[in-house]
């Protein structure tokens, strides 16, 4: 063999294996995906303080990116520093008014420093309520929160 039959037959020899990675490895008809449904996307306790803060006449809506209910103050674009601040989190439950959908309350199941003073400057109450809280302690822990909010 002469160096351009070589060089062909691996050339051919190349092709053939990439065919064969390409028919592996992608997703066909038959392939599922390895996903399944979660029976709840909320742990109990996090269930018995989304039922507090709807008893208490809020509207709770669970793990909110933070994204989501911000927009930066400056103008369109974020500045990095300013994004990888907000990108990645999220909050436990965004109360919101039943009417308007407004936010009126940040509720974490755990302190969070960042949270907190984001919160502040948004100028709505930070919450914070432990999982193992009852919904009628959430209800009355929220309702005294943003009440007291709205009269000082």
């Amino acid at each position: 063999m002469n160096s351009f039959e070589i060089k062909t037959l691996l050339f051919i020899g190349i092709i053939v294996a990439v065919v064969l990675v390409i028919k592996f490895l992608s997703p066909s008809k038959e392939n599922k995906l390895p996903y399944v449904l979660k029976t709840s996307w909320l742990t109990k306790g996090e269930t018995k303080i989304l039922e507090g803060i709807a008893e208490a006449g809020y509207f709770p809506f669970p793990k909110v990116r933070i994204l989501d209910f911000v927009k930066y103050e400056y103008g369109r674009k974020i500045p990095i520093q300013y994004l990888s601040q907000v990108s990645s989190r999220s909050v436990d439950f965004l109360v919101c008014d039943t009417e308007t959908f407004s936010p009126v309350a940040i509720v974490m199941c755990s302190p969070n420093d960042f949270v907190k003073r984001l919160s502040e400057k948004l100028g709505i109450p930070f919450i914070v309520i432990q999982k193992n809280t009852s919904p009628e302690e959430a209800k009355r822990i929220v309702l005294a929160e943003i009440q007291g909010e709205k009269n000082e």
